[in-house]
């Protein structure tokens, strides 16, 4: 049985060489490309659905990391403002992160649906009481004490009054209703 120590010196015409171990670490110094797919910072409408387009990571080693990416964070998108969304990947050996910027923004006007007949039809000289307007918002859910109503219509013979109604998608911070 050979002895695995060292191996025999080898001669060639009279010169002898000897062959010695050498060890060589390989080793992983490079932390894994991590690119976001789609646009950094993005914008979503507030009240919609936000659609994550993800990000993507390989690596020389490791290969395809896409599937070991973990996200944090949480866009919401009943409340205007900007949420931050953080990538991770490992290779097993280094960890790369970044982040991604989603800011939420409402730029849908709210709506107002009127309450009785339209054209409503009043005595000339008595008093009129308005049936009332309903404001709707996809993200100020409270605004109905915000709705701006006109001065009361005096009815006078054969004329007409036209009534213009204002809702506002933010409140006055004011407001008992409006967001902290």
């Amino acid at each position: 049985m050979a002895s695995p120590t060292r191996p025999a010196p080898r001669t060639w015409l009279g010169t002898q060489h000897v062959t010695t171990p050498r060890t060589v670490n390989v080793v992983d110094t490079t932390a894994p490309p991590l690119k976001l797919a789609g646009a950094n910072p993005m914008t979503v409408e507030a009240g919609s659905a936000f659609s994550d387009p993800g990000a993507t990571a390989a690596d020389s080693v490791a290969v395809n990391l896409t599937a070991a990416i973990h996200v944090t964070g949480a866009v919401n998108t009943a409340a205007v403002g900007s949420n931050t969304l953080t990538y991770s990947v490992s290779d097993g050996y280094n960890t790369a992160t970044t982040t991604r910027t989603v800011n939420v923004v409402d730029t849908t006007a709210p709506t107002l649906s009127r309450s009785g007949a339209i054209p409503m039809t009043g005595a000339a000289g008595s008093a009129f009481t308005d049936p009332g307007t309903t404001p709707t918002d996809s993200v100020a859910l409270h605004l109905t004490s915000a709705v701006q109503f006109p001065a009361p219509a005096h009815h006078a013979p054969f004329r007409r009054h036209h009534s213009t109604f204002l809702a506002r998608n933010r409140l006055p911070p004011t407001h008992p209703d409006a967001p902290l």
